[in-house]
């Protein structure tokens, strides 16, 4: 029994292939990962007009009104034109 334990937790050349097959594994998620991060990302910034959309009745028309001034609103913080860069 003692030399079943000694063989099982002699070391091997598995350490090498599992870290290749790790890095394979983390080459292949990554896209998927970053994908799921920008749904996230979505889904929180259109959460609270979903919420509205549901709860409040003719809500579609309120959440795409608050939407769209909301989104002047960030529009006009933003600078543009090369004024605005200095040049």
């Amino acid at each position: 029994m003692i030399a079943a334990a000694k063989i099982a937790s002699a070391p091997s050349g598995d350490h090498i292939l599992s870290r290749e097959s790790g890095i394979v594994r983390q080459k292949w998620l990554a896209p998927i990962v970053g994908g799921l991060r920008r749904v996230v990302q979505v889904a929180r910034q259109l959460g609270p007009y979903a919420a509205i959309e549901l709860l409040l009745p003719g809500g579609s028309l309120l959440a795409i009104a608050l939407w769209l001034y909301r989104r002047r609103l960030a529009r006009q913080a933003r600078p543009f034109g090369p004024e605005a860069c200095g040049g």
